[in-house]
């Protein structure tokens, strides 16, 4: 996209150079195939993350850790009988909780965002294709050592949503775990986002390719979102 500096078309091959080649490939946007595997319930840990954007602003929202001086993407554990979708609203609100202007009261929080995503999940009415829709736009995994989850490490599987917030947003305060109180979320630019994010991290190609996916929904709608 015309929009977008060549620099921050990031590659999934930037945050992940050690996948193995001899898998077939997936579309330029993902990594190789992985083996057929089978993960009992105690080796896998589903979650649920979110890009953020403010669209009127076309700033993206991201977390930093006072505690360990990093950024990151809202994102967390899914509980128990929760979905994923309800998994990505509640800690896009406890991580990087902002509300409407005024509007404390109504409890507002982050919504999904439409976009023309290329999901391969099919439409609910087969006689018509949705033109937009709010699945996600990436599954990662990670080997994960989280002690306090489980002793023996485990495969972390997270849905990644885009999602947004409203111009006058501001932050609410408190609405985080007592072990994410170090978090403080900000407002940044698609650039500044993929610096603080490392440029080659994971999360740095997902921010990538939701700027993308947002600004081409832009233009296939005449620079008109279904929001």
């Amino acid at each position: 996209m015309s929009q977008i500096p060549p620099e921050y078309n990031l590659s999934p091959d930037n945050a992940l150079p050690y996948y193995n080649p001899r898998h077939p490939r997936l579309s330029a946007d993902s990594t190789g195939v992985v083996p057929d595997s089978l993960w009992f319930a105690s080796d896998f840990l589903l979650g649920a993350g979110a890009v953020i954007i403010q669209p009127l602003s076309g700033m993206i929202v991201l977390i930093y850790d006072r505690q360990t001086d990093r950024w990151c993407l809202p994102k967390g554990r899914k509980d128990l009988g929760e979905s994923l979708e309800n998994t990505v609203i509640r800690e896009a609100y406890e991580e990087a909780s902002f509300i409407d202007n005024g509007e404390k009261q109504t409890g507002y929080r982050a919504k999904f965002l439409p976009l023309a995503i290329p999901s391969l999940a099919p439409s609910p009415d087969p006689l018509k294709k949705a033109s937009l829709n709010c699945e996600p736009i990436y599954v990662t995994t990670q080997t994960s050592h989280l002690e306090f989850v489980s002793a023996e490490p485990f495969e972390y599987v997270t849905f990644w949503y885009v999602l947004y917030i409203e111009e006058g947003a501001i932050r609410d305060e408190g609405t985080g775990m007592v072990s994410e109180e170090q978090f403080e979320p900000q407002l940044l630019d698609f650039s500044d986002a993929i610096e603080k994010l490392g440029g080659r991290h994971q999360q740095a190609v997902v921010v990538s390719r939701a700027w993308r996916l947002w600004k081409e929904t832009l233009e296939k709608n005449e620079g008109k979102l279904w929001i």
